[in-house]
């Protein structure tokens, strides 16, 4: 019943808006209703175009900005990690090391020589960089080496500052700190003589290659404009702002004179909105009177963050612009396409087909589609571009292929630089102590050990060896361990004759083998015994070593497998199980591996597996 009341009422009220119409002739009314159905959507289009549009221009300003400060942030962490390895690379030099551990025993002379040496060595290094003004090697009793530097006045700060950077710093544990100085941050002249000289000081403790204990820092300080020139020429518009900050609201470095270097930023609730930010990188602050867009990423090697900030009446200047034009343009191409709404449909309807047909073929993996257009008009421009698109997609997933495989073959080569060869200096000790003491015959056993471990080891490819390859290499290494702890431990082979012709990563054992000897069965007070076996088993080949030694506590095992940072003092090195693991992960994948089991004061086993490949096959 309601139904039916609803459905009179409609009834009615079509018949009296048809009824006022009527007193119009059919003209008048066709006009009429042309301009409601044309106009009002023109109108209605309009408005909605230009609510989107601004919605569109914030939107692709926000993200265009935001790849933008993401690729400064790239670019500028790549700077400082290349400052960071230099660092590294300086602190760890034998120069360096001997000077700061004997610096003690040192005559002014001898350091002023050091000095040179030290300059004419990053001299070199920095030849065609100027990243870094200056270097500073201090040590721990913050005694002064110049070591890099150009101009007469060195960088001098302030002994409090100098004491409160050191204190920070040992704190770190290695890890280096960045901070932004100004002039008033040094000691004398320095406001004289630079002005308003800014900078960024990187400071780390140096630590002993041989003890592990901090024996010193190195200070090296940027000048300001070369982190600057990162991202000062980059425009985002005017009364834009692109500027440096660190986790303790001082600003780092700055493109404009808005923030001034190693002071407070005076907009603290910035760093609060950064802080508080998650997964969106931007958001809309105020600062003043004006309304901004705040985009910003973090750069890890220094807890940066690049902030920029982009006033909101720039983003939408040309809103209004917008509007105008679409109203205008849509009323006046709406006539005109009344005219040729026929003619046009159909040479705009038909290459969009194509285009909407290569786009799902292209989708569905037929990645050789290709559009054949020979006309010149913007459809073929588009169908010309699609084609392009779709060789350059092919050829941009080839050089990611080939980018993967050569990063793997990097990665590889990177892990096997680190096999630690100190063993050849033990042994070459010890065919000096034979050679002079003993002067007996079983020196030439000795030495064709290591002439047959020497060629072994000149042999820096990825290449892959037999597993009796492996062992004749391993028994020579043991060969040489025997002499030298004159017979402390005897080794048994269990190996499965049906491996030897199996397949294998050069000097995959040895490191296992050393750490058993040497933090296994040294330490221990009675004789030694290592039993290596090897098999195969369900397509698998499977190595085990098992030592008599002095064992581990699972706490030190888990810590062993998980990191080389963790592993310094425990009984099996790092640098040689740690690396062994990684070589056969990113050479087989991450279902092989290394297991330990230990019990402590017992026994350590470390169990081996890898995939069974052969000479004449690419794995079981």
């Amino acid at each position: 019943m309601k139904k039916n009341r609803l459905k009179n009422i409609f009834n009615d009220i079509i018949s009296s808006l048809c009824s006022l119409l009527r007193i119009r002739n059919v003209s008048t009314r066709l006009k009429i209703g042309f301009v409601l159905i044309t106009v009002l959507p023109v109108l209605a289009v309009g408005y909605f175009s230009y609510m989107q549009g601004s919605n569109a221009i914030y939107n692709k300003m926000r993200h265009s900005v935001s790849e933008t400060i993401d690729q400064i942030g790239i670019n500028l962490g790549s700077k400082l990690q290349v400052i960071i390895n230099d660092a590294t690379e300086i602190a760890y030099h034998d120069l360096v090391q001997k000077t700061l551990t004997n610096y003690d025993n040192l005559s002014n002379y001898e350091l002023n020589k050091i000095e040179d040496e030290l300059s004419d060595y990053i001299n070199k290094k920095y030849i065609f960089s100027n990243n870094v003004a200056e270097i500073i090697i201090y040590t721990t009793d913050l005694n002064r080496i110049n070591a890099y530097g150009e101009n007469n006045f060195w960088f001098m700060p302030k002994t409090e500052n100098l004491e409160l950077l050191v204190e920070r710093v040992r704190d770190l544990d290695g890890l280096s700190l960045w901070m932004p100085v100004n002039s008033d941050y040094e000691q004398g002249l320095a406001k004289k003589v630079f002005g308003d000289r800014e900078s960024i000081i990187l400071i780390r403790a140096v630590k002993s290659l041989e003890t592990g204990n901090q024996i010193g820092y190195i200070l090296m300080r940027v000048d300001e404009p070369i982190i600057s020139s990162v991202f000062s020429d980059i425009d985002i518009g005017y009364g834009s702002q692109i500027f440096v900050l660190n986790s303790d609201n001082i600003v780092v470095s700055s493109a404009g004179d808005y923030a001034d270097v190693a002071q407070p930023y005076h907009e603290p609730d910035i760093l609060n909105e950064i802080n508080n930010a998650t997964n969106d990188k931007s958001f809309k602050c105020k600062l003043g009177n004006d309304s901004y867009l705040a985009t910003f990423t973090k750069i890890p090697q220094a807890d940066w963050y690049i902030v920029a900030l982009i006033r909101f009446d720039y983003l939408y200047s040309e809103s209004i612009n917008l509007l105008y034009n679409i109203f205008f343009i849509g009323i006046c191409f709406l006539l005109f396409a009344i005219f040729l709404n026929y003619i046009m449909s159909k040479s705009i309807v038909t290459p969009i087909r194509q285009l909407v047909h290569g786009i799902n073929s292209f989708k569905n993996g037929e990645l050789d589609i290709s559009i054949d257009d020979k006309h010149n008009d913007e459809f073929s421009e588009l169908n010309n571009s699609f084609n392009e698109m779709t060789t350059e997609i092919k050829r941009l997933i080839q050089d990611i292929k080939n980018q993967e495989r050569q990063k793997k073959e990097l990665e590889i080569r990177a892990l096997q630089a680190q096999v630690n060869p100190h063993f050849l200096s033990n042994v070459l000790n010890t065919v000096s102590y034979i050679a002079s003491i003993k002067k007996e015959d079983n020196i030439v056993k000795l030495v064709d050990s290591i002439v047959n471990l020497l060629n072994g080891c000149m042999k820096n490819d990825n290449s892959h060896i037999t597993v009796e390859e492996e062992l004749s290499l391993l028994k020579s290494y043991i060969t040489m361990q025997e002499y030298r702890l004159f017979g402390r431990f005897s080794v048994e082979f269990n190996i499965d004759s049906s491996v030897l012709s199996c397949l294998v990563p050069r000097f995959l054992l040895q490191p296992i083998l050393e750490n058993a000897l040497i933090h296994g069965i040294e330490p221990s007070w009675k004789k030694g015994l290592i039993v290596i076996k090897g098999f195969k088993q369900d397509d698998r080949l499977y190595f085990s070593i098992t030592d008599n030694g002095i064992g581990m506590s699972q706490e030190q095992i888990d810590l062993l497998l998980q990191s080389d940072d963790h592993n310094r003092n425990f009984r099996l090195h790092g640098i040689g199980i740690a690396n062994t693991q990684d070589r056969i992960k990113l050479l087989y994948g991450p279902k092989y591996g290394l297991e330990i089991n230990s019990v402590k004061g017992v026994f350590t086993t470390v169990n081996i597996c890898l995939p069974f490949i052969t000479a004449n096959k690419g794995g079981a």
